[in-house]
């Protein structure tokens, strides 16, 4: 059943229908009096309608929200999203324009497909891609390998991931799979703490924000250098990494004192026992990582003088 009315007093009768019958489809139309009794069925035929032509001059506002174009005056436009949302719907007037008001900005490259309806005859769909202008979202998920070698993550399909080091160098790219995983190689190595940037790119130069990660620290410390022990012997000091620990020992292993090298990179350290007599001495860094440099050797001076001997008397000669 797609609709019931009544004939009036001239005979006539004009019926809603519950949906758009389609061209060349096959109606059956019957009447019922008051008693009951039905007619056989009349067959009509519905007529088949051109479907109006495809819309066109499709534009987009630069907010993403009011899609324009041309259609046929009189036709229904209606613009859907790739998997066939209806993102908007309108009425084409005189001069044969539409404008669309859409539930959601497209500013994401999305593709969308624009139709036409007159009369139940949908036009060709008028095809249409919205400008992309938005940026990834920040990548996630990041991790570097143990010798800090290797970034991996999770961004936008199809982005390139670019990883810089603190100077702005880039140590290395990588493409976002479909999956949006990406695995990104570090050149040089990245395994002495070192702070790493990293930023995805989409297909039309929109930049993510940065996020930050820190490499691994499995370096040990360079050698301490400048060595110098001051005249009394007490205070030794030198240069180094930054916010290491310096150790200084005797040639026997004993801790002779420890210090942390300042932000310039100089150290002092204060001795408990005075280094004169040209000692061998091993100074050792040792970052917060907790990774220790090779023993730098230095030999204090020698300026203590030896014990004085005593002099031996000879007995005197036994009485002949």
């Amino acid at each position: 059943m797609l609709g019931t009315g009544t004939v009036d007093a001239n005979g006539n009768f004009l019926i809603t229908l519950q949906r758009v019958a389609v061209g060349n489809e096959q109606l059956d139309v019957r009447l019922a009096d008051a008693a009951g009794n039905v007619s056989l069925a009349a067959t009509l035929t519905v007529p088949v309608v051109a479907p109006p032509a495809s819309p066109s001059g499709i534009t987009l506002s630069a907010s993403g929200l009011v899609l324009a174009g041309s259609a046929s005056e009189g036709t229904t436009v209606r613009v859907y999203s790739a998997d066939d949302t209806l993102l908007g719907t309108a009425l084409a007037g005189a001069g044969n324009v539409f404008s669309i008001t859409l539930s959601s900005a497209q500013l994401n490259g999305q593709a969308l497909h624009v139709v036409a309806s007159l009369n139940g005859a949908n036009s060709a769909p008028g095809l249409f891609t919205a400008a992309d202008v938005t940026p990834p979202a920040v990548l996630t998920q990041l991790v570097i390998n143990a010798t800090g070698t290797q970034v991996t993550g999770r961004g936008e399909a199809g982005a390139t991931v670019t990883l810089r080091s603190a100077s702005n160098a880039v140590l290395g790219t990588a493409t976002v799979g479909a999956d949006g995983n990406f695995t990104a190689s570090l050149s040089p190595a990245q395994a002495n703490g070192q702070l790493i940037s990293a930023v995805q790119q989409d297909a039309a130069g929109n930049a993510s924000a940065g996020v930050n990660l820190t490499a691994p620290d499995i370096t040990p410390p360079a050698l301490a250098t400048g060595l110098a022990l001051n005249v009394a012997g007490t205070t030794l000091t030198g240069s180094g990494e930054v916010g290491a620990t310096v150790r200084v020992y005797s040639a026997a292993g004993t801790l002779l004192g420890s210090a942390v090298v300042a932000a310039g990179g100089q150290f002092s350290v204060a001795l408990n026992a005075a280094q004169t007599n040209g000692q061998v001495l091993a100074v050792r860094l040792t970052d917060a990582a907790g990774n220790t440099s090779a023993n730098a050797s230095f030999g204090a001076p020698d300026i203590t003088r030896p014990p004085r001997q005593r002099r031996c008397r000879s007995a005197p000669a036994a009485p002949r």
